[in-house]
């Protein structure tokens, strides 16, 4: 049931080089996905961008990569797949560039006009997903057919390359720092740097994409006799909304720290530099990376047991939950309830990292028992049924992704009556004295509650609490069960969606979003489970 490549005459490419390629197309788009996180939200705020108007800036890239995968299957069938990866990587390298080169574009006379610096952060960064997105799609696509016979490991090994692109994508962000003229608000070389070398990547790529990417068209069937996805109808129930609900939840949730944690961490009482908070990101990363192995092979030993797969996924929102406590640290303050005694207790290191650590359990606890969940009671064999779950399920992660940056801005500042220097300006000379409570940039050099990331934290915290207490109350009402199989549906075959094929794994969960840096994990393979998708693109 794997999607038909119709060849053109172009020469025979062997399938390993065919994978190395798309491991290079695939690190270098996750690269560039996620190294702004390290660097970028401390420039915005020396700009006078707003933290909700910062959010919509990291959230416009996965918002054109969820849009391209309605059409990308489509075009690559007309273009073939050497060309899409070509366009593609084409792209990414002009509106990585052009992303650098915004505020040069937007100053006149030593004046920068903010409304059309913001305008072009927002477009490039939308383009740029929304048309390199074709490069790795096409990667994806004929990754796919070309090992069939090893699908779940060639995906699972594609999901590691990806996370290393998360993890190494701040660390290149990270040079900013390094650079003399990083106090300095944009345009400088400091700003540019990093994105003239996340530009050159796919640029490097270009000469050898005909040595490891054949030209071949996707081929689909159409007709009377076609196949056709299942409705919506014939999946939905409370137990697969729940599913969903928790995909898209945990994206949105990890997602949140994107553009939020910069705030924190190089503000009072760490004002770590943009290097050490790409470390940060890396770190939880690497966490989640060696529990979701494990994890999902525990979860492949309770085959089609709702209870376990639920009672999983509530354990991983209780780990988010604790990681936004530590994070906040938690203000009741922020809900009316107590004062702040417990939370200046918790503002320390020790309990910011722990924080970050329990975010990559969260991650994987509430995403790797979801999938076998979604198909308990599917019908065996029945590839439609499967893509749609697996459409789905690619759904509500691509709007976690999209919306968790959104959200974290909106409640920053919403909760923000107290506003802490950060980035550069929480260092000499702005805040010579590190426990003043005002400055000349009109800061706060010392740490205060209230100051924007608390009161987001503390909600996001009890937002996660709640949905705990909901999960475990489905486990033990065992919610789930067998959806019916109508007639109309059943035995039919065909070509399947990108997105139950291209994308399909055992037990692999899909990634935060890329720029936080968690990436779907790998577990183990089960003969006797349904096809699970490995949704490529979290960032961290």
């Amino acid at each position: 049931s794997a999607t038909p490549l119709k060849p053109s005459v172009a020469r025979f490419v062997p399938r390993h080089r065919i994978l190395i390629g798309a491991y290079a197309v695939l690190f270098t788009r996750y690269c560039i996905a996620t190294f702004l996180s390290s660097f970028f939200t401390p420039v915005a705020t020396q700009l006078g961008i707003s933290g909700t108007f910062n959010g919509l800036i990291f959230a416009a890239y996965p918002t054109g990569m969820a849009l391209t995968s309605l059409f990308a299957p489509q075009l690559i069938q007309r273009t073939g797949t050497r060309l899409a990866v070509t366009s593609g990587l084409l792209l990414t390298a002009i509106f990585t560039l052009f992303f650098g080169l915004a505020p040069d574009l937007a100053t006149l006379d030593g004046t920068t006009n903010l409304e059309l610096l913001k305008f072009l952060f927002l477009s490039s960064y939308f383009i740029n997903g929304l048309t390199g997105a074709l490069a790795e799609t096409a990667c994806i696509i004929m990754v796919s057919k070309k090992f069939e016979d090893k699908l779940a490991m060639v995906m699972a090994s594609i999901g590691t390359v990806s996370g290393i692109g998360c993890m190494v994508g701040p660390v290149i962000g990270g040079v900013h720092d390094i650079m003399p003229d990083s106090d300095l608000p944009p345009p400088s070389w400091a700003f540019r740097l990093p994105f003239l070398l996340c530009g050159l990547f796919p640029l490097l790529l270009l000469p050898p994409t005909p040595f490891f990417m054949p030209n071949e068209y996707l081929s689909t069937e159409s007709g009377p006799g076609a196949a056709k996805a299942a409705p919506v109808s014939a999946v939905l129930n409370v137990s697969v909304v729940l599913g969903l609900l928790s995909v898209a939840l945990s994206g949105t949730i990890v997602a949140t720290l994107d553009p939020t944690l910069t705030y924190r961490l190089s503000s009072a009482p760490f004002r770590l530099s943009s290097v050490n908070v790409s470390l940060v990101f890396m770190g939880s990363s690497i966490v989640y990376t060696l529990i979701s192995v494990p994890l999902g092979w525990l979860v492949d030993r309770f085959p089609a047991n709702t209870r376990v797969f639920k009672s999983v996924t509530a354990l991983g929102f209780a780990f988010l939950a604790l990681t936004f406590v530590l994070l906040g640290p938690f203000n009741g303050g922020a809900f009316g309830i107590g004062g702040d005694g417990f939370e200046r207790g918790l503002n320390n290191m020790p309990a910011a990292m722990m924080g970050m650590a329990l975010k990559g359990f969260g991650s994987a606890f509430s995403n790797n028992a979801v999938y076998p969940d979604l198909v308990i009671g599917m019908p065996d064999g029945d590839v439609m049924l499967q893509a749609t779950i697996s459409g789905l399920w690619n759904a509500a992660y691509a709007a976690g992704w999209a919306l968790g940056p959104i959200t974290g801005g909106v409640l920053y500042d919403a909760f923000q009556s107290a506003k802490l220097c950060v980035g550069v300006d929480a260092l000499a000379p702005n805040c010579d004295d590190a426990s003043a409570t005002t400055s000349e940039k009109g800061c706060s050099c010392a740490w205060q509650p209230y100051n924007g990331f608390d009161g987001f934290s503390s909600t996001v915290a009890a937002v996660c609490l709640a949905y705990t207490v909901l999960l475990f109350g489905a486990a033990w009402l065992k919610i789930g069960g067998v959806r019916p199989q109508g007639p109309e549906h059943a035995g039919e075959e065909g070509v399947a969606p990108l997105d139950a094929l291209c994308i399909a794994q055992p037990t692999i969960v899909p990634p935060t979003p890329p720029a936080s840096g968690d990436l779907p994990g790998v577990g183990a393979a089960d003969s006797t489970l349904p096809k699970r998708p490995v949704v490529v693109g979290e960032p961290l």
